[in-house]
């Protein structure tokens, strides 16, 4: 287990959406599932990936500025703006009450609410751009999750320690700076494997990860724990006998909103959504002290029994929140889910996301919690 996830950090990484690079990560989990004896397929899909944006200090950047390394929120409007930098806290209500936002742009600090809260909020007031930063060192992508509702201006994000040099340079006399968010249009995968004889028209029990990364990191514990979980289950589960088909998914363009996965359940008709028992989702498990996961009440409870008998360290309760990824996709159409995660995804989206901060005895209980919830599921359909 550890040495598939070395391999997968140091020849597959990054692994950005909709580039050879996160091609080449899913012909390689291709020919390792199919080589243990599943039946496997790529699903293409394409889309527009916001993964373009521009901050900068005009007409002269002060020293320390000069490079402002951004990311634009998933979903953000595309567009260009152009005025005074005004510090807006969180944007919590009583943050911007007195602020004048007309023709200027936000700079907002990472936490309490939403992203997309804080844009629609500064918006409001008048803002025509918005820059998030975030409360650790580094910088980090970001995703609004709610596409009925998408705030009108762009949005981008960057580290926290350029945020604390803008804001200085606020205090200290005020600023002007150019953003932008454009888009691109690419095409991304998802890989599906199944086992060659599973039993017809008894249900599908769905487990998935995401395989890709954003551009500037190993994706070491987001997502390559994750898939190492898959890869564990799917190695350890070949022989078994489920009352069910197990499909494998390992979805292509989670970092840029879901896409992958939307795109999945977009595809299925509605027979098809109906003979989905469950979606068991693996995600950022590597890094931190406990597993914890967020989902079914049923299943996690089974979670929580097994890993007690088996003297796992796990919480049925999501201690860092909040946790957006491909389970959600799911749980729109109806989908009982349940998402394994841990409780340290602070290096999530940035570069510190290396396998030095993996602990290969977390990957291995998620794992076991996979196969103990398989089981469960199982004994549920039998009896």
């Amino acid at each position: 287990m550890g040495r598939f996830l070395e391999d997968l950090t140091r020849e597959f990484s990054p692994r950005e959406s909709a580039t050879d690079e996160e091609y080449a990560a899913g012909e390689e989990l291709e020919c390792l599932l199919a080589a243990i004896g599943y039946v496997t397929r790529f699903q293409e899909f394409q889309h527009d990936i916001r993964a373009i944006s521009r901050v900068q200090v005009v007409p002269e950047a002060p020293s320390g500025l000069q490079a402002i390394q951004s990311l634009p929120i998933s979903h953000s409007a595309e567009g260009e703006a152009t005025g005074e930098l005004v510090f807006a806290s969180r944007a919590l209500e009583d943050e911007i009450d007195d602020l004048r936002l007309d023709g200027k742009i936000a700079l907002i600090e990472r936490g309490t609410i939403t992203f997309q809260e804080k844009v629609k909020r500064v918006e409001e007031a008048g803002a025509i751009g918005a820059i998030i930063f975030n409360n650790d060192e580094w910088f980090f992508r970001g995703t609004m999750v709610d596409l009925d509702e998408v705030p009108a201006i762009p949005v981008v994000g960057i580290s926290g320690a350029d945020g604390l040099a803008l804001r200085s340079a606020i205090e200290n006399g005020g600023l002007d700076v150019a953003m932008e968010v454009t888009s691109t249009s690419g095409q991304s995968h998802n890989l599906i494997a199944e086992l060659p004889s599973g039993p017809d028209g008894a249900g599908i029990v769905i487990v998935g990860a995401h395989y890709d990364t954003v551009h500037f990191t190993q994706g070491a514990n987001d997502n390559g724990s994750g898939v190492t979980a898959l890869m564990a289950i799917a190695a350890n589960i070949i022989d078994n006998d489920y009352p069910f088909t197990v499909r494998l998914l390992l979805f292509g363009a989670e970092e840029v909103g879901l896409v992958g996965s939307r795109y999945y359940v977009d595809q299925l008709t509605n027979m098809e959504r109906e003979e989905i028992i469950a979606m068991i989702n693996f995600d950022a498990l590597g890094s931190g002290t406990t597993l914890e996961s967020l989902g079914d009440r049923e299943l996690t409870a089974a979670a929580v029994a097994f890993a007690q008998e088996r003297e796992i360290t796990y919480s049925g309760t999501l201690q860092w929140a909040p946790f957006i990824s491909d389970q959600i996709s799911f749980e729109e159409i109806g989908v009982v889910t349940i998402a394994v995660t841990a409780d340290d995804r602070s290096r999530a989206n940035s570069p510190q996301d290396t396998i030095e901060f993996v602990d290969p005895q977390l990957i291995a209980w998620g794992a076991d919690i996979g196969i103990g919830l398989l089981d469960h599921l199982a004994q549920t359909r039998r009896n």
